[in-house]
């Protein structure tokens, strides 16, 4: 911390308080031969710098020239710096007062999550395919029902969940109550503490679900809960369509209007309860 404090976290790693400054972070890694080489970085403050193995990584050298970038990222290619078992890694970032922090996501730049991807994509699509079949739905409503939620899946992974809405902070106090004491908040305990608790605490329940299965970040849990709930609503509404149209390329113009829908794809990794109500309305 800029006091000279040293504290032990867990990234992902944020915090919303008045203390700004130069923040170190420390880490070892393990590095095996199918370890990303290339990683995304989410930060809401601004890179100062960057060593790996007491080697200092060179600015010009990463894949991201804006160092303060807390929209998209930053990708850093660390492939070079790195070598077989334990690395020791550590970033240097400033931060202004409020909400501040950083973590980490796999980086489309790297081959080896990109070609994971493209492998998972295939699996998902022969898999909704067969699904869908067994609703009648046809094959051409099939792909554009997976193209909507393969570009959701890209957006998000150049989304932190901080960009969603302007009261993200009081979903994520409400979740957290409920995940860390099992009871619900007082109303007034945060922004957020008066609605009804079906997504606060569906949200806890699918985080910790995925946590069994070594999803550890919290925060990109809950935002994939939302794109859950949002694949859902959609795959309703493809029902609903065929009850209403006959033609098929009706019902195929409809279906992509909802896909590729601007809002709907910003909103289905929104944190936040409004994504029920596009589930259940």
């Amino acid at each position: 911390f800029p006091n000279g404090q040293y504290e032990q976290v867990h990234v992902p790693y944020y915090v919303d308080d008045e203390l700004s400054g130069m923040h170190i972070f420390k880490s070892v890694n393990f590095s095996g031969i199918l370890q990303q080489k290339t990683i995304k970085i989410f930060t809401t403050g601004c890179f100062k710098s960057a060593k790996i193995n007491q080697s200092i990584i060179f600015f010009e050298e990463l894949n991201s020239k804006e160092f303060c970038n807390g929209e998209n990222g930053i990708d850093i290619n660390i492939g070079k710096y790195l070598k077989r078992g334990l690395n020791s890694i550590e970033f240097g970032i400033n931060f202004d007062r409020g909400l501040k922090g950083f973590e980490t996501r796999y980086s489309l730049y790297d081959y080896r999550f990109l070609s994971l991807f493209a492998t998972v994509l295939v699996v998902l699509f022969l898999i909704l395919s067969f699904f869908f079949a067994k609703f009648k739905i046809h094959i051409t409503t099939s792909i554009i029902f997976f193209f909507g939620l393969m570009l959701r899946l890209v957006y998000l992974s150049y989304t932190p969940f901080y960009l969603s809405v302007h009261d993200t902070l009081g979903h994520l106090a409400y979740v957290k109550h409920i995940s860390q004491f099992w009871t619900l908040p007082a109303v007034n305990g945060c922004w957020e503490c008066y609605h009804q608790p079906l997504y606060y605490i569906s949200s806890v329940i699918f985080n910790n679900a995925l946590s069994l299965f070594g999803f550890k970040n919290f925060f990109l849990n809950l935002q994939i809960g939302s794109l859950v709930a949002f694949s859902l609503f959609l795959f309703f509404s493809i029902l609903i369509v065929k009850r209403l149209l006959v033609k098929k390329r009706s019902i195929n113009i409809a279906v992509s209007i909802i896909a590729f829908w601007p809002s709907g794809i910003a909103s289905s990794v929104v944190v936040g309860n409004d994504i029920l109500l596009y589930l259940f309305f």
